[in-house]
């Protein structure tokens, strides 16, 4: 059983040397190239590869290009649903990477919206400036600092005056001396 670019590739030999005996085929032939590219919002460059045209845009489907490959619509929505299938597949427990609920309660917060925007109130109460060493930080370089410890004091966690913004190497450095 020939495949599909076999048999497109041997017609297309076959209408070339009809082509090459007789130019009113030719013309035709680029005339008919021409509208269908036209009509199916081809590149032009295209149009004088018939191999490249037939190849990519045959069975008239919609196709575009992605990831270096060209689909047709069909073959997108297929991949996509085996995309979305195999990410609810990989979530919480059936991850390769699953330890158990490992995150703790106190990852989760520190992560959140709300620990963000305490950050961000400290940062700009103390001018971005590190309350240590008096230097201007920039976003990277810069911590806002529990006075009393997140972890032991709760009810102060998320509480403006029980934060001090300091620089990285001076964060550091408190942490070294406790």
């Amino acid at each position: 059983m020939e495949s599909c670019k076999v048999k497109l590739r041997n017609n297309y030999r076959k209408m070339k040397i009809a082509m090459d005996n007789n130019p009113e085929i030719e013309e035709k032939r680029k005339a008919n190239l021409r509208k269908y590219a036209i009509e199916n919002n081809i590149s032009e460059r295209l149009i004088h590869n018939p191999n490249s045209i037939k190849s990519r845009f045959r069975n008239g489907d919609d196709v575009r290009r992605t990831g270096g490959r060209y689909f047709s619509e069909a073959t997108r929505k297929q991949i996509a649903a085996r995309m979305s299938a195999m990410a609810s597949n990989q979530t919480g427990e059936k991850n390769h990477n699953w330890k158990g609920g490992v995150t703790s309660k106190h990852q989760k917060i520190r992560t959140g919206k709300e620990h963000h925007e305490w950050s961000v109130k400290v940062y700009e109460r103390d001018h971005y400036t590190c309350q240590k060493c008096g230097i201007h930080c920039k976003n990277k370089n810069i911590v806002a600092h529990h006075i009393k410890s997140f972890a032991n004091f709760e009810s102060e966690r998320f509480n403006i005056n029980n934060g001090v913004t300091l620089c990285r190497a001076c964060h550091a450095r408190l942490h070294k001396e406790h």
